[in-house]
């Protein structure tokens, strides 16, 4: 096959780099003539006006301005994944301001907004095309399972702060949307092929065409190979991963009125550590139908997921959603849900690490092996237009029934004050709950070491983890070049989980930790976020951001977690990052982001560290684009995150080459 030609994949590593280098001096001269590409989709045709206007639909389930939102919204448009020289969603959202995106080994990744980050993104809900990727299972987001062409994404909104009103539960400290492309939006064919030191290959095809006057299709594959990393502690971490992928998405224009859509896609990975093959699949149909004022929508999908030895779920997922504006000033979306999940779990040998005991054994399994759980919801917002294009109130709340914590209800009430043409406050009171899950439930974990075993099981009846959030933001423009955008928070949380545990010494030299989950600890979190886009000149863009973020717990009386406390610390302070857009001569482009992370305290420990990635692309033609990309170039390696239950790696210095032909 062709993902497994070892002599295929080092040609398409030193592909790209050549070619540059060979072609580059033949089409200099050529290029100085020529104008800038009408098909090039130019970072520089968003200018501060356009990104104020572009639309977005996560905070609202609806289309709307991006300056008419009433909450910390930022959209990661194609163009900057493109320039991001990116190779995988989770690296893309490093762009977020306020995301904390650390990578803790080949194919893992940490993901959350505003605290509380972890190995399954926690308390962050990811949504792909409306389809909810967050699975029941860790109440998480398994990250090497999520992928997709992302020449074929369309933008990225992520809302920072609570979402739980429209989206449900686990949408508590943010919710991430990635939408693809509409099929009329990604016609013809684009090829990329692309290699580098520690990406042996990554290759990606898509075709779109038509159907008739009013159906459009497009199909897609893509495959990878990542080598392994070190490990922290030494050596290989045998963390190597590759993935493949396919699918298609079909749009049918039926009438003026209805439109249908259906798309799905398969995959397959293998991932050289504990958690092993994966593999899966979702098909998803979505009805649309819009008259006069009003809109609505059908959704089903149905997803499959596996990891080959411990996990197999079956969602079966049903979504309907209708706005209208039933009297003068007030815009109403209202909906119901309902969702099956249906598994079978195994057991899994998760680690063969270390401690200071001597090498462990950990055994995780679920009791029972088998379950289905249900989740019906119903939601209803009201948009009040108190002043005429000033003020507006939004209302609203998630009604919602799950198989854990029963009967929940995540009500928010929003402000938006368009001050002038240019100004924006807005502000936000709301409730948002993680339910518990299979792990936080029904999980049985044992770690056996010479002389020492820890047991930790889950406990029925869990409370849901609740938030209570309180949002104020501002938006700005200043000029027609300068952006300013500041969102600040205080979130009390209660119920969280905590890790009892009660310890026992067996005669003559053995230890046995008997652990079980809680609902004993409690937490504030308080920070701001600021970002800005500057456009220096007509070629040359800077987007920046700030994040401050402070977290205080407290376990209730009675606890005996004596780890909760620094499991909450693995947070940074002060997060920074500023990206530069450099349009050149010869349609070359410049492009460099710099990051910093401040210290994670803790039990993850990890040093502060800044990390420089820079990309040069070109584009000989229109139809070609050569890029050539570094990540971490001021560092050799360094660690971004300890997981729970997997070796760390160190995130090594790396390099990319990308040759893309699109026609």
């Amino acid at each position: 096959m062709i993902f497994s030609d070892a002599g295929l994949r080092h040609s398409l590593r030193l592909l790209a780099v050549p070619l540059f280098l060979v072609t580059a001096p033949a089409y200099a001269q050529e290029m100085a003539d020529e104008q800038a590409f009408d098909e090039l989709e130019a970072l520089m045709e968003y200018s501060i006006e356009d990104l104020v206007n572009i639309q977005v639909t996560t905070a609202s389930r609806k289309e709307q301005r991006l300056g008419d939102t009433a909450a910390a919204v930022y959209v990661i448009t194609q163009e900057e994944i493109r320039r991001s020289g990116a190779t995988s969603i989770p690296e893309a959202l490093r762009m977020a301001p306020g995301l904390h995106v650390a990578r803790f080994n080949s194919n893992n990744w940490a993901i959350t907004a505003r605290g509380f980050n972890d190995q399954y993104s926690a308390k962050l809900l990811v949504l792909m095309d409306g389809r909810s990727i967050y699975t029941p299972l860790f109440s998480g987001v398994f990250w090497d399972m999520q992928d997709t062409m992302l020449e074929d994404v369309e933008r990225i909104e992520v809302v920072r702060g609570p979402g739980g009103a429209m989206w449900g539960a686990n949408a508590v400290n943010g919710v991430i949307n990635i939408i693809t492309k509409k099929t009329k939006d990604s016609q013809g064919w684009l090829v990329s092929l692309g290699g580098g030191d520690f990406e042996p290959y990554h290759t990606a095809f898509r075709y779109g065409g038509q159907l008739g006057e009013d159906a459009t299709f497009r199909i897609w594959g893509k495959g990878f190979e990542r080598n392994a990393f070190n490990a922290v502690a030494g050596g290989d971490a045998g963390d190597s991963w590759d993935g493949k992928r396919g699918g298609f998405r079909t749009e049918w224009q039926v009438n003026e009125r209805n439109h249908l859509t259906l798309q799905g896609d398969l995959f397959q990975g293998d991932v050289d550590l504990e958690s092993g093959e994966y593999e899966g699949g979702h098909v998803l149909l979505r009805w649309t139908h819009a008259r006069n004022d009003q809109e609505a929508s059908l959704q089903l999908y149905y997803d499959r997921a596996e990891r080959i030895e411990y996990e197999k779920r079956d969602i079966f997922d049903l979504d309907f959603q209708h706005q209208f504006s039933p009297f003068d000033r007030h815009q109403i979306i209202w909906g119901l849900g309902y969702r099956l999940s249906d598994d079978e779990t195994g057991e899994a040998v998760l680690s063969g690490g270390t401690s200071g005991f001597g090498v462990s054994t950990t055994l995780v399994t679920w009791d029972p092996a088998e379950k289905s759980d249900e989740i019906f919801s119903v939601f209803l917002q009201d948009e009040v237009t108190l002043i005429d294009e000033t003020l507006k109130l939004i209302v609203g709340s998630k009604f919602e029934d799950n198989d854990y914590s029963g009967f929940e209800i995540q009500p928010n009430a929003r402000l938006l004050w368009n001050v002038n043409e240019s100004n924006t406050l807005w502000a936000a009171v709301s409730r948002a709950i993680r339910s518990p899950s299979r792990t936080t439930s029904d999980f049985s974990l044992i770690v056996s070491e010479t002389g020492f075993t820890n047991t930790l099981v889950g406990t029925d009846n869990l409370d849901a983890e609740s938030m209570m959030a309180y949002e104020l933001g501002y938006r700005g423009r200043f000029g027609d070049r300068f952006m300013l955008d500041i969102a600040a928070f205080y979130n009390a949380y209660d119920d969280l989980i905590s890790y009892e545990n009660e310890t026992t010494f067996i005669p003559p030299f053995s230890i046995l930790v008997s652990s079980w989950t809680g609902s004993m600890l409690e937490a504030e979190t308080y920070g701001v976020e600021t970002a800005i886009h500057w456009q220096v000149l007509d070629n040359w863009k800077l987007k920046g951001s700030h994040t401050f973020l402070n977290m205080d717990l407290e376990l209730k009386s009675g606890s005996t977690d004596t780890a909760g406390l620094d499991r909450g610390k693995r947070i940074p302070s002060h997060q920074f990052q500023i990206r530069s857009y450099l349009d050149l001569p010869y349609n070359l482009e410049f492009d460099t982001a710099l990051y910093y992370v401040s210290h994670l305290k803790g039990d993850a420990d990890i040093p502060a560290y800044a990390r420089l990635d820079a990309r040069l692309g070109w584009h000989p033609t229109k139809n070609w684009e050569v890029s050539l990309s570094a990540e971490n170039i001021m560092d050799n390696e360094h660690p971004e995150f300890i997981g729970v239950s997997f070796p760390e790696s160190e995130i090594p210095r790396s390099f990319f080459a990308k040759l893309t032909f699109k026609y």
